[in-house]
C-alpha cells in the first residue's frame, strides 16, 4: 500500500499547485496531435473506397466521418487556442501568488563585507 500512498500524496501536491486543474503544455499537444490523427483517418477513410459501400455501411461510415471531424476540430481548436493564450498548468513556473510566493524558496543574497 506504500506504492498507493505515495501516489496519493503526489496527486493532492499537484491539486494544491493546480487549483484550477489546467491541462499541461504536453497534454495539449497530444490533443493537437489526436486532432490530427482524426482528420488523418477520415483522409483514409476517403481514399481508401470505403464511401463505396451502400446501405448500412456507407451510412456507418459517413456518421463516423463526420463524427471524426466535430471531434479533430475541437481537439485542434481547443488545443491551439490554449497553447497561443498561454492557459495551461506550468509546473516551472514561480506561483504569482503573495501567499503561494512566501512559500516558494528565494535565492539567497549573497552577505556583503563591511569596509572599515
Amino acid at each position: 500500500m506504500g506504492l498507493f500512498d505515495s501516489f496519493k500524496a503526489k496527486q493532492e501536491e499537484q491539486r494544491k499547485r493546480n487549483p484550477d486543474n489546467l491541462p499541461t503544455q504536453g497534454q495539449l499537444t497530444l490533443r493537437i496531435l489526436v486532432g490530427g490523427y482524426l482528420f488523418y483517418l477520415i483522409y483514409q477513410l476517403y481514399t481508401g473506397g470505403a464511401l463505396e459501400n451502400t446501405g448500412w455501411r456507407l451510412a456507418i461510415i459517413i456518421v463516423s466521418m463526420i463524427l471524426f471531424a466535430g471531434f479533430g476540430a475541437y481537439f485542434l481548436y481547443n488545443g491551439i487556442h490554449a497553447i497561443m493564450n498561454r492557459d495551461y498548468f506550468d509546473p516551472n513556473a514561480v506561483p504569482s501568488d503573495p501567499e503561494k510566493a512566501d512559500t516558494a524558496e528565494e535565492p539567497a543574497e549573497p552577505e556583503k563585507e563591511e569596509e572599515d
